[in-house]
């Protein structure tokens, strides 16, 4: 087991002082020695002697060997904790000594003394308490919910506090009862207002009166409310000032509105407040009073501002008119104000480029009769205004002046555009047309757009892959129809940007060629189906067989048949060739591969048939279709048939030929091998399109290959 220090500590006292503290806890204290004569331990050391806190009062001194008083029974102490160490001086023996203090502490709250109640608080009860316990102990009571019973009265937890050491931790809370704090009387304003100040709830209203605010408080970490009670409709405060030229009359009004003064009306309503009091603060004013008037440039002009509040009518000014009248406030009071100005009086007047050249601009208010400039033509009139001060716009422009030139695209041609004021006569370019004459306007000035482009100009040309390596090409162009390349499919008039136009649209091939004449324009390789032609030819065979005992030792037979070797069908590679041509003849440059017949025999002579005793005629003829014979095969046999003897028997497609009869078997006819040949395997003509003067026009493809070893 831990001892309490190191061997050095020695308890000099036989027994502890013992104190009974309250609720079954007690105090014991140690003096201990140093059993050692070093003094090391008085200083640095000295940490390393003395126990730690918290450690049993029963746990080992030194090096464990009993004390005196710990064999004295029942002088153990459950749940005794080391709380304090003290290096003491004891006068008695002029020397010092370690004290040891214990007491008694557990994982849960005790409480240390009895609790104390009061009832200072506007004769509320107030409850304070107070427990030790471990450190760590936990604690799970709430401020402001947790409630506890004192004696039928129910208390809140007001505060708490923990104290926390490493012996030990010490808890104090602090239970109230809920209630009224104080009441009392106060001005707010010109009235007196009743304040309740109380804790944990809300008091009744007071007869007579509305609640006028509520504020939150503290009181020993307990919430409590301070309520202002104000009766309604009350005036709390009134008070002149200026607004303007004129003297208001403001007040200040509770829950309520005030009673208009005489001769004045309501100008403004704001919210407000009085020591916190929410309030609503009314201003009123006479009707129709100058509140000021100033004079204020309005362009070059002098111009005379009123700010009216309520005015019956429109205001007046000799050889004034009003020029604008604006909703707008003074102060913070909604007013009126209106601005006066001499009739046709020129604001203002400026020199501004329009394209590139030096406008006159005047903004006149009320004109009797439009303006003139010398040398000048009015160029657009507008509805503008100075300040907010409506009035008219006059630009004076020279007549006949390009105001602004630019080359653009017009489709893919770089064209000439002229902006021209009033213009006397058409312009001209050198080298071009004019293409096309638009009504536009430059910065709001009307003017004539001229467009200029050189004749048979390509404007545009675009592309479209159709098919086949076809390319669709679409040409448009200003004025007449240019060169083409490719039968013309579509001619179409049109416009671009105003421009008169004509679109062409021919075909080509990928290389911008005519596709018509042209030869071939795509080109690729593909595996197609063919078929080999069956191959037949005559096979022949020679057999020897034994005669019957003492007769002719043996019989020779030869045969003859078709031998046959079927066709077969497998993919072959073949160039797929397309052209277009603007006629309906179907020409090849390699032979087309189509027989036009196949092989056939015919067997001839006198036979029989060893199971049946009639002579039958064995000449027959055959076809072969889809097979050929091969140049230097056996294909032609024939004879007179022998008797069996050394002359030989003849068997001809399995038919004996009676001896001294003429036979013959025999094959010819089919196209032969077509192995290492290039032949056109497919050839076909298909409408392709019609051409704008309606040419009919063909595509032809041929499918060509050269047959490889079957």
């Amino acid at each position: 087991m831990s001892n309490q220090g190191t061997i050095r500590l020695k308890v000099t006292n036989s027994a502890p002082a013992i104190e009974k503290l309250w609720n079954g806890r007690f105090r014991l204290e140690f003096l201990c020695d140093n059993n050692s004569p070093k003094e090391d331990w008085y200083y640095d050391n000295i940490s390393s002697i003395l126990p730690d806190y918290g450690i049993l009062q029963d746990t080992n001194f030194g090096s464990g060997v009993s004390e005196d008083w710990e064999a004295i029974p029942g002088s153990v102490y459950p749940d005794m904790r080391l709380v304090e160490t003290e290096y003491v001086f004891i006068p008695s023996i002029g020397d010092k000594r370690v004290k040891l203090t214990y007491e008694t502490l557990t994982a849960f709250w005790v409480e240390e003394k009895t609790e104390d109640t009061d009832y200072e608080l506007n004769g509320l009860k107030r409850v304070s308490r107070t427990f030790v316990a471990l450190p760590a102990t936990a604690y799970d009571k709430v401020v402001g919910t947790s409630t506890i019973d004192s004696n039928g009265t129910t208390l809140y937890l007001g505060s708490l506090k923990i104290e926390k050491t490493d012996a030990k931790w010490s808890l104090t809370e602090m239970w109230l009862e809920a209630g009224t704090l104080s009441e009392t009387l106060d001005s707010v304003g010109s009235q007196k207002a009743k304040i309740i100040e109380t804790i944990g709830s809300d008091p009744s209203t007071p007869s007579g009166y509305v609640l006028a605010s509520k504020q939150e408080g503290d009181f020993e970490g307990f919430q409590t409310n301070r309520f202002t009670f104000l009766k309604s409709d009350v005036e709390l405060s009134r008070s002149e000032d200026k607004v303007g030229s004129q003297l208001s009359i403001a007040i200040e009004q509770f829950n309520g509105t005030p009673v208009t003064p005489a001769g004045y009306s309501l100008a403004n309503t704001k919210d407000s407040d009085i020591e916190g009091i929410p309030t609503k603060r009314y201003t009123f004013l006479k009707d129709d009073t100058l509140l000021s008037e100033t004079e204020d440039y309005v362009g070059s002009q002098l111009a005379i501002v009123q700010e009216r509040f309520n005015p019956l009518a429109e205001p007046t000014i000799a050889e004034y008119v009003i020029a604008n009248v604006r909703v707008s406030d003074y102060g913070g009071i909604p007013t009126k104000q209106y601005t006066f100005l001499k009739e046709n009086v020129e604001l203002s007047r400026s020199e501004d480029k329009v394209g590139s050249q030096l406008a006159i601009t005047t903004e006149v208010f009320k004109p009797a009769s439009a303006p003139t400039e010398s040398g000048y033509s009015v160029a657009s009139i507008q509805i503008s205004d100075v300040d907010g001060i409506p009035t008219k716009r006059y630009t004076f422009l020279k007549d006949n002046v390009e105001l602004s030139r630019s080359e653009d695209k017009v489709g893919s041609q770089l064209g000439i555009i002229t902006e021209v004021f009033n213009p006397t006569t058409e312009p001209t370019e050198v080298g071009y047309s004019l293409a096309s004459t638009q009504v536009s306007d430059v910065g709001g000035i009307p003017t004539k757009r001229y467009t200029f482009l050189k004749n048979n100009s390509i404007l545009n040309t675009s592309t479209n892959s159709i098919s086949d390596g076809v390319v669709e090409v679409s040409t448009t162009f200003f004025g007449t129809e240019g060169t083409t390349v490719g039968p013309v499919i579509s001619r179409t008039t049109g416009d671009v940007e105003g421009i008169p136009t004509i679109t062409v649209k021919t075909l080509q091939d990928n290389s911008g060629q005519s596709i018509s004449g042209a030869g071939i324009i795509s080109e690729f390789q593909q595996y197609v189906d063919f078929t080999y032609p069956g191959e037949v030819s005559i096979a022949t065979d020679t057999d020897t067989v034994d005669g019957p005992v003492g007769e002719q030792p043996n019989y020779i037979f030869k045969s003859y048949w078709y031998s046959l070797k079927p066709p077969v069908t497998r993919k072959v590679l073949a160039n797929v060739s397309i052209s277009f041509q603007a006629n309906g003849n179907l020409g090849i440059t390699s032979p087309l591969w189509s027989p036009d017949g196949w092989a056939k025999g015919r067997v001839d002579g006198l036979g029989t048939n060893f199971a049946i005793t009639t002579v039958q005629q064995t000449a027959q003829d055959k076809a072969f279709n889809q097979y050929t014979v091969v140049s230097g095969g056996d294909n032609s046999y024939s004879g007179t048939a022998g008797f069996g003897d050394t002359t030989g028997m003849i068997l001809v497609e399995g038919t004996i030929i009676l001896p001294l009869a003429a036979w013959s078997i025999e094959v010819s006819g089919g196209p032969g091998r077509p192995d290492g040949n290039t032949y056109t395997i497919d050839a076909k003509l298909t409408p392709a399109f019609a051409g704008a003067d309606g040419t009919q026009y063909w595509k032809k493809t041929l499918v060509v290959a050269t047959i490889p070893t079957r």
